[in-house]
């Protein structure tokens, strides 16, 4: 094989040769022609640039000149790669901080306070380092101004998306749950979360927070997911199951969304309650009684925490006392967990509230000198808490069915627990109640049986 003409390869292309053969390709490596059509040998194309080279030099005169320009070569070839390469770490850690940004909720120009503090942290972080102020300057070069921020955000979304859409559209089925939730704007919104195997592991992502009117029928809700699911181009014959909340509008028998949802895909599909739904809605219906207790606590937590003045001066009371808590916790009726936890917090700060509402003057509440409403309200306490550790154990990233309905089952055997913790009168998993029946006094603790009755008839519903 003959050296006396070569090329590397990327140089641009050879004008009037008749090319032979292709001995290799790829960067650094040498392309060689066994002729040429032209006497005095070719011109060789840049980009912008043309060099002629005289072909009737010596042998090593012509392998020198190769060997200087493969080696300007590969020096270019490396600062072209150095520079890619710096830029595309720069557009990671851009991605990186967008992604953390998102995540966490935080403002689009929290990019330019991440850089600020990155930069003004670094001389001290990195002072022992001898390339620190190579790490300063990368640190400097970083794009992280609001409007790159957002664009990354908007890239991150896009890629989740077409992930999404591609994962859906390739398996065979899928089922979806919905949930209905207000913003912080009170503006109704129903979030489409769809469950379905990639082939290796289960998913369960949400495809879309959809907005409602305030209404929120069940034609409108089947109308809004249809439309969603059309506007992602996923094709909604291959649901085959729906959970829903459990309201009215979504499992009616007439103009439903359930129903009107089967009817729109054709073939009929298996619908399930939400099962923390319906733990709450058994825990509520089994609370006679809370009703009436919540009204009062209510009614207390209102007066003291709704007004600034009573809630600073009430909050210096705890701090008087070395309270572990500063305030009292707002009601929720819509959720349960805050109706335990307000509770919890009400009975941890009982005898403060008794001290600043008679300090105070604030209204007549008979009923915190009631033993027996004192001792109800510690029972009820302690079975919220109960329950709020089974609501949580039922919420979470990824519970599957079985393990779901396992804690259910658990949770009534705990039940029967509870049950005989009662009628022994050891009340060991009701301690708030034995801590105020220790205290009580001998007449108060004669009542105490009839509760503890009417606690057993509470348990058994």
């Amino acid at each position: 094989m003959s050296e006396a003409h070569f090329l590397p390869c990327g140089y641009g292309t050879p004008k009037s040769w008749a090319v032979g053969n292709l001995a290799a390709s790829g960067s650094g490596h040498i392309t060689w022609w066994s002729e040429l059509s032209q006497e005095g040998g070719p011109d060789i194309v840049h980009p912008g640039v043309i060099y002629r080279f005289s072909w009737k030099k010596s042998e090593d005169e012509r392998k020198e000149y190769i060997s200087r320009q493969l080696h300007l070569y590969k020096s270019q070839s490396n600062s072209i790669l150095k520079f890619m390469k710096g830029s595309t770490n720069l557009t990671s850690a851009s991605l990186s901080i967008a992604h953390s940004i998102a995540q966490h909720g935080k403002a689009l120009s929290e990019g330019e306070f991440i850089k600020e503090t990155l930069l003004r942290c670094a001389p001290v972080l990195f002072h022992d380092m001898q390339n620190k102020d190579a790490i300063i300057k990368r640190i400097s070069e970083l794009p992280l101004s609001r409007n790159i921020i957002k664009d990354q955000i908007m890239r991150l979304n896009t890629n989740v998306q077409n992930q999404l859409k591609r994962d859906i559209r390739n398996c065979k089925y899928f089922s979806i749950s919905l949930d209905e939730t207000t913003d912080v704007i009170s503006h109704a919104q129903l979030a489409i979360i769809g469950q379905y195997s990639d082939g290796l592991t289960m998913r369960e992502e949400l495809i879309k927070l959809v907005s409602v009117s305030t209404s929120k029928s069940g034609s409108e809700i089947c109308k809004v997911v249809i439309q969603t699911f059309r506007d992602l181009s996923i094709d909604i014959s291959k649901v085959v199951s729906v959970t829903t909340d459990g309201a009215p509008n979504m499992v009616g028998k007439k103009v439903r969304f359930v129903k009107l949802f089967t009817e729109a895909i054709g073939y009929p599909i298996v619908p399930f309650p939400c099962i923390i739904h319906q733990e709450a809605l058994c825990a509520k219906a089994g609370f006679t009684d809370l009703n009436d207790l919540m009204s009062v606590v209510t009614k207390i937590v209102n007066l003291i925490a709704a007004h600034p003045l009573h809630k600073r001066e009430f909050s210096a009371l705890l701090l008087e006392v070395d309270s572990t808590y500063s305030g009292l916790l707002m009601y929720n009726n819509v959720r349960w967990l805050n109706r335990g936890k307000v509770l919890e917090r009400f009975v941890e700060c009982f005898e403060e509230i008794k001290v600043f509402l008679d300090d105070k003057d604030l209204g007549n509440f008979p009923q915190l000198n009631d033993d027996k409403w004192v001792n109800t309200l510690m029972f009820y306490t302690d079975l919220s808490v109960h329950i709020n550790e089974l609501n949580l154990k039922l919420q979470g990233f990824g519970k599957s069915i079985d393990v779901m309905f396992g804690c259910i089952k658990a949770f009534e055997s705990k039940v029967k627990i509870f049950k005989r913790d009662v009628e022994t009168k050891t009340c060991k998993y009701f301690p708030r109640v034995t801590k105020y029946f220790e205290k009580a006094s001998a007449a108060v603790q004669n009542e105490m049986e009839l509760l503890h009755m009417k606690y057993q008839h509470v348990l058994d519903s």
